[in-house]
């Protein structure tokens, strides 16, 4: 790359010496990092105005952490994102949390992954209102503005079924939203299951779900353009009743 006129740089080095700048001289791309040389799983985020950041986690990889570690945080206004080390990897072989730190975006931030070691991890923003599973390839769009980090974890081998012991339902994503929004449960064995959504009257405005399912996680999409005549905003809740549990959360649709 070139050193432009006006511009800041940043130089760390681990030992003593001379740096010579030649204006005549030719940039030495050789050395130079690209998101085709990482042999790990990648996370790529992007804010709406087409600012882009690539991070690599894993429990391998291919190449010297030093070649990940990026300059001291810039200015609060400026765009940044970046594991809590300083670095755009994580080398991930437990299930220790990884913080990935986000200055400055300009909402919705798009997330997109591709995991290829055939692996299951986990995101999460801490305080509950955001909480994923990554798998495979895949993509999701994050409106919350008040999410500031994630937390990125192992969970288990892909191949391996992680075991549920508890039924639980989770908080929408996001939340509040227009039109459509995502819920996810867990059972710890197979059940039927009714998935619900009530106004504040208790009167029921939609069925989500209403079938047998095998014990596992599930994630499902409740789209208000599909209630039968529409959805005005406002405060609703959701109830998820599966065997003798019972469980009801609320959720707030925007207008």
């Amino acid at each position: 790359e070139n050193i432009e006129p006006m511009k800041a740089y940043w130089v760390k080095a681990n030992g003593s010496g001379k740096i010579i700048l030649n204006s005549v001289s030719k940039s030495n791309s050789k050395n130079a990092t690209t998101a085709s040389q990482v042999t790990a799983n990648k996370l790529t985020f992007s804010d709406k105005t087409g600012k882009q950041q690539v991070l690599f986690f894993g429990g391998e990889i291919n190449l010297p952490l030093e070649k990940f570690e990026l300059p001291p945080i810039p200015p609060a206004d400026a765009f940044d994102i970046r594991f809590e080390s300083g670095r755009t990897v994580a080398l991930i072989n437990d299930h220790k949390e990884h913080r990935i730190l986000l200055q400055s975006l300009t909402y919705p931030l798009y997330l997109e992954w591709e995991i290829t070691d055939n692996t299951i991890y986990r995101i999460t923003d801490r305080q509950g209102n955001f909480d994923y599973e990554l798998k495979g390839k895949g993509s999701l769009s994050i409106t919350n503005e008040f999410i500031k980090s994630f937390s990125l974890a192992k969970i288990g081998r892909a191949t391996q079924s992680v075991e549920i012991l508890n039924y639980e339902l989770k908080q929408n994503y996001p939340n509040p939203f227009n039109p459509s929004t995502m819920i996810n449960y867990r059972l710890p064995s197979g059940s039927y299951v009714s998935l619900k959504v009530y106004d504040v009257l208790g009167q029921e405005v939609a069925v989500v779900v209403d079938k047998f399912q095998e014990a596992g996680s599930y994630t499902v999409v409740f789209d208000t353009n599909t209630a039968l005549g529409g959805l005005s905003g406002g405060m609703y809740y959701y109830k998820l009743q599966a065997g003798t549990y019972t469980e009801i959360r609320k959720m707030v649709l925007l207008k």
